[in-house]
């Protein structure tokens, strides 16, 4: 893997490049000087456990032919405070999905990828309780 990340003039700035295609954007927070309108490391690093989660969980599912009318996963991360650095204690993944005869599925799915396949997961398993909720879409 190989990516760059080039700083922007004024701001604590950061775009985000790979193979030379602008990706992303994260920024610092405006008290520390930057423009706070991107995602932030700590913010970058929960929607990562979150996206690979979710690749794993869509892959499992359309395995299986079944194919989602609506998906999304919903972040909480508290950090610990007090303490430098200030690592997650815990991260609360909630997928939401549209379909309730498919929750038990998905619900298995989501527990393969947190327990054997999701590579950020495995990085933290000893450092951060991960909770993970399935519910319908209201």
């Amino acid at each position: 893997m190989k990516l760059s990340l080039v700083k922007e003039q004024e701001k604590l700035d950061f775009n985000i490049y790979k193979a030379g295609d602008l990706v992303g954007r994260s920024t610092a927070s405006a008290a520390v000087g930057g423009s706070d309108d991107g995602l932030r490391p700590m913010e970058m690093f929960a929607s990562s456990l979150a996206l690979c989660t979710s690749i794993d969980t869509v892959h499992i599912l359309n395995k299986q032919r079944i194919f989602l009318e609506h998906f999304e996963v919903n972040i909480e991360a508290e950090r610990v405070k007090d303490q430098v650095p200030a690592i997650f204690k815990e991260i609360i993944l909630e997928f939401v999905i549209t379909e309730e005869e498919h929750l038990a599925k998905v619900a298995k799915a989501v527990n393969l990828s947190i327990n054997k396949y999701c590579s950020v997961r495995n990085m933290i398993k000893d450092e951060v309780k991960i909770e993970t909720k399935i519910r319908l879409k209201e």
